[in-house]
């Protein structure tokens, strides 16, 4: 893996987690988004590990480069996904009458 796709999948990660826990605070309050942050970082990440070494149990290896596509398409699901956590933090809002 290269800097570039590096630095790209740890900028995707940051923006997953960080509008994921925001979301998380506003529903739940601190002390349960904390758990619960650390939940929803830690059970994908066990997912995605427990693939990769299911792979490597049956002799298939991911290759050195990542694919260009996935490269290209990291910031628009960012943005993406920014925008959902921000419409779904903002129904919240709405609800708890903190706008009103």
């Amino acid at each position: 893996m290269n800097l570039f796709s590096a630095a790209a999948a740890g900028l995707l990660i940051s923006v997953v987690a960080g509008s994921t826990s925001i979301l998380l605070l506003f529903r739940f309050g601190a002390a349960r988004a904390r758990i619960l942050s650390l939940i929803s970082i830690a059970v994908p990440f066990a997912i995605i590990f427990g693939i990769y070494k299911l792979m490597k149990m049956g002799g298939i290896l991911p290759g050195g480069r990542a694919p260009a596509p996935l490269l290209w398409t990291a910031p628009a699901a960012a943005f993406l996904w920014s925008y959902g956590m921000y419409r779904a933090s903002y129904r919240i809002f709405c609800k708890k009458e903190l706008l009103h």
